[in-house]
């Protein structure tokens, strides 16, 4: 063991005789601090524990670090490596930091390892590796150079992996940080989070030349987020193997030369996964679709897609979301000539959508949208809604049929069976992936053949059970650690097949209920710039927003309104719910209401312990704990994120009183109907005002330059599509309808299309209650709320002439409009059957077409929840 005086203590913090809770002072009278900060912080030099006599590397590194961390036990601790190299060998270093945060100085170090990995985290509770370093290690395994398992906040910042198998691999680990990392020449995955590992972030990360994802999430590795991430191709610096791996194909028609792909997406989610970001990514040169949601609930946002050897972009499964995305030059063609004269005879396009949605690898392909996307030069077409033909429905014996053609002649072959099956079971279509044979004794496997043949023993008689309201087996998952474990699985008495996925019975797994809004796609074929598989049965509501349907009755305004910055504000008023009992003050600070840190939204502060030093919680506007402050002489003053002080008066509070603090950033709407934002720097929206008042107005706004605006979704103030937020970018823009009649503005998204739409006052709003025999019938109004039950056919007006209107759901309706010859629903050609509104968040927007004789309606807008 070290001299203990080797042991450089930086910081050592000494609680005060005021702690509380998990926090404590430094010393009586000063600022509380967090609980990790009562811990003595210690840092350490390598350099400065002896290296016995030829000890290697490995060894000298693994013994010092055991040796820190028995010395430091759970406080900070950083061990910096040094100016060295450090050729750790093939044997990884495994520290157990028990519940400890160590985090490694890298710093101008230089490692080397000859195993697939060098270092393994355990129980770790921070810490991390830091520090411009180069890692450097073997390049044809699939092996993680790192990996953590049951750690929690770690940060791996500033270090190199060139020449690498795969980068990093987070096991049950939760809230790791990934920043300005740069890989080079990687086999497999630059990070991977997987077994239950949850909120894995990358940010400014850069991956050069890689066969595998950059980012990667399975086995339940959820809420994964890159953030101005990159992913690209550079020949120039390849090594051998990744030259291997290269893939060409002709991307033009009629050229002879071929473009480079390599690897796996830009991130890629798989069907065990859900809920990951995606913002601001470069991934361009993919051997694949830039990017791939396998996984559910997922949005990417403001990512670029480029030279991708398939789609831009691509959801396999359920409920994604594509914002802002651009795709250029992605996919292949097929070119065809003549063999004598060499003249070019056809160029088909093989791949290639800007952002496509159908599904494949388990997934159901249902609710997806995509918004505001473009797809320029894209092969195969702009935006597609695709089959399910990579699946098959199960057949008891159902086999392939083999090729009897003569040869020269074109096949005959009857592709029967694929890598996934589907099983209707009551009113769910589940989906299963092919686990290896069944027959002689084989185990399950993930990674079995592509069987031939389906065998004689169905889902249901094996023992499948389908839970009624989620369409999940109710089954136990196979037990243990393994591949196979986690996973539901059924034996057909000739192929092993685990659960995937389910949809309801006819709404999949091809595409259905896609929404595509405000999309643009240069494509030369107008029917491949949304197009709809011709497999997909016409009742699958997907939703195709076209711009120049929607320019009807658009005009043009003298002028137009700027705005260079959200106003500032705040308020605070005793909590929406009722009253209080204790007869207190809360007050934000004049000078200084905003701390660092401080998120616009509602704050809570709640009472959570009664009497005369009452105890108050503040939470923000994710509901996640702030802090917690106790009454004192009366007063306390909240002193993270916002600067509140909170006063006890006659009468004490009780638990439940509280109040509610709203941190505004609001866009002040002049009278006009038309606005530009051209800021110098991003900015948040959360509320909209306009002198105006109560009255039906609408407004227009558009974005004027490359900042950003986001409009924070909020039922009280500011109603947005699908209660998602919207980033509006370079040239986007919004359509919003003031419709609050008393108290404070209520604005509703009615929709996001061409410039200079038709903005109009309107000077009441009706409420329509029924539709008898399916007629709606609208009177002269131009604005309507549904407030009722029912199925509406038609429509009729007293107005003659042409005429728009807008009709909004409220709480608790469910109106569905069924496509007519006089109800003519968006969509391809005849029209969708459907368009439901339900909910205070839908509405249909409906263009009168005739001028006399028949009412004909033309839906040009509207928004349906998936």
């Amino acid at each position: 063991m070290a001299d203990e005086q080797a042991f450089k203590v930086i910081e050592v913090v000494v609680p005060g005789p005021q702690g509380a809770g998990n926090t404590f002072a430094v010393a009586e009278g000063l600022v509380e601090r967090p609980m990790i900060d009562r811990l003595p912080k210690f840092k350490w030099d390598l350099k400065d524990y002896p290296r016995a006599p030829g000890q290697t590397a490995r060894n000298w590194l693994a013994a010092a670090a055991a040796a820190f961390l028995a010395f430091a036990g759970t406080a900070p601790a950083t061990l910096a490596l040094g100016d060295q190299t450090l050729d750790l060998g093939s044997t990884a270093i495994v520290l157990d930091v028990d519940g400890g945060a160590l985090t490694l100085d890298v710093n101008g170090t230089t490692i080397t390892h000859t195993g697939a990995r060098w270092i393994e985290f355990q129980n770790a509770m921070g810490g991390g590796v830091s520090g411009k370093a180069t890692i450097t290690g073997p390049h044809n395994t699939s092996g993680f150079s790192i990996k953590t398992t049951d750690c929690e906040g770690m940060v791996f910042d500033g270090f190199s992996i060139d020449h690498g198998n795969s980068g990093l691999e987070f096991y049950r680990s939760t809230k790791i940080t990934l920043r300005d990392l740069t890989f080079h020449n990687m086999y497999g995955p630059a990070f991977k989070a997987t077994q239950d590992s949850v909120a894995v972030h990358a940010e400014r990360c850069l991956l050069t030349n890689g066969a595998g994802f950059m980012g990667y999430a399975d086995r339940w590795g959820n809420y994964v987020s890159m953030d101005r991430c990159t992913k690209t191709l550079d020949q120039s610096t390849l090594t051998t193997y990744l030259t291997g791996q290269l893939e060409f194909a002709t991307t033009e028609a009629g050229e002879v030369t071929t473009t480079a792909f390599l690897g796996e997406e830009g991130f890629g989610g798989t069907v065990d996964t859900k809920g990951h970001l995606i913002t601001n990514c470069t991934f361009e040169f993919i051997g694949d679709n830039g990017l791939s949601f396998t996984s559910t609930d997922s949005v990417a946002r403001g990512c670029v897609f480029r030279w991708c050897k398939h789609d831009g972009g691509h959801s396999y499964n359920y409920n994604n979301r594509f914002e802002g995305c651009s795709s250029y030059d992605c996919g292949k063609v097929s070119n065809e000539y003549d063999e004598e004269t060499g003249a070019l005879l056809s160029s088909t396009p093989v791949t290639g959508y800007g952002i496509g949605i159908r599904p494949n690898a388990g997934g159901c392909a249902y609710g997806n949208q995509v918004i505001g996307c473009l797809a320029i030069d894209c092969r195969k077409g702009g935006f597609n809604a695709g089959n399910d033909l990579l699946y098959r429905l199960w057949v008891s014996g159902l086999a392939d049929i083999p090729n009897t053609a003569p040869p020269g002649e074109p096949s005959n072959a009857v592709d029967n069976v694929k890598d996934y099956c589907k099983v209707d079971s009551g009113a769910w279509t589940t989906v299963w992936t092919a686990g290896g044979p069944s027959t002689g004794n084989q185990p399950k496997s993930t990674s079995g053949p592509v069987p031939t043949q389906f065998g004689t023993v169905s889902a249901a008689a094996y023992g499948i059970t389908i839970d009624a309201e989620t369409g999940k087996p109710t089954n136990t998952p196979e037990p243990g650690t393994g591949t196979t474990s986690g996973l539901v699985w059924w034996n057909d008495g000739r192929i092993w097949w685990y659960w995937r996925s389910s949809c309801p019975v006819g709404r999949g797994p091809w595409a259905t209920d896609t929404v595509f809004r405000g999309c643009y796609s240069n494509h030369p074929d107008p029917e491949r710039r949304y197009y709809q598989d011709p497999q997909i049965p016409a009742d699958a509501n997907n939703s195709w927003e076209i711009p120049s349907i929607l320019s009807i009755g658009a005009k043009t305004y003298t002028a137009e309104a700027g705005f260079t910055a959200a106003t500032l504000s705040e308020t605070v008023a005793v909590k929406a719910s009722g009253a209080n009992t204790g007869n207190g003050s809360c007050v934000l600070d004049a000078t200084t209401p905003r701390l660092a840190g401080c998120q616009i939204g509602k704050y809570q502060v709640r009472c959570t312990v009664a009497g005369v030093n009452a105890t108050f919680t503040l939470t923000d506007p994710f509901g996640v704990l702030v802090g917690t402050y106790v009454l004192s002489g009366g007063t306390v003053t909240t002193d993270l994120q916002v600067k509140l002080a909170i006063t006890g008066g006659a009468t004490n509070y009780i638990v439940g009183d509280g109040f509610d603090a709203w941190i505004l950033n609001t866009l002040p709407l002049s009278s006009g109907s038309y606005g530009k934002l051209n800021a110098a720097g991003a900015q948040t929206v959360n509320r909209v005002e306009t002198p105006l008042g109560f009255v039906y107005h609408e407004v227009v706004i558009r974005n004027g330059n490359s900042q950003a605006w986001t409009l924070i979704h909020d039922d009280d103030h500011l109603r947005l599509p699908g209660n998602l937020d919207v980033t509006l970018g370079y040239k986007d823009w919004i359509r919003l309808l003031q419709i609050a009649q008393s108290g404070e503005q209520i604005w509703m998204a009615i929709g996001c299309s061409v410039q200079n739409l038709a903005a109009q006052s309107y000077a009441t709003e009706t409420t329509l209650t029924g539709a008898p025999s399916g007629v709606l019938s609208i009177g002269n109004t131009g604005l309507a709320v549904l407030n009722f039950t029912g199925n509406v056919t038609s429509v009729s007006t007293t107005v003659a002439g042409r005429q728009r209107i807008v009709l909004r759901g409220t709480t608790g309706c469910d109106v569905t409009f069924a496509n007519s010859s006089n109800l003519r629903l968006e969509g391809v050609e005849g029209g969708n059957q459907t368009f439901r509104v339900r909910g205070r968040n839908n509405y249909i927007e409906l263009l009168k077409l005739s001028v006399s004789g028949a009412q004909v309606w033309m839906q040009v807008g509207g928004y349906q929840t998936p």
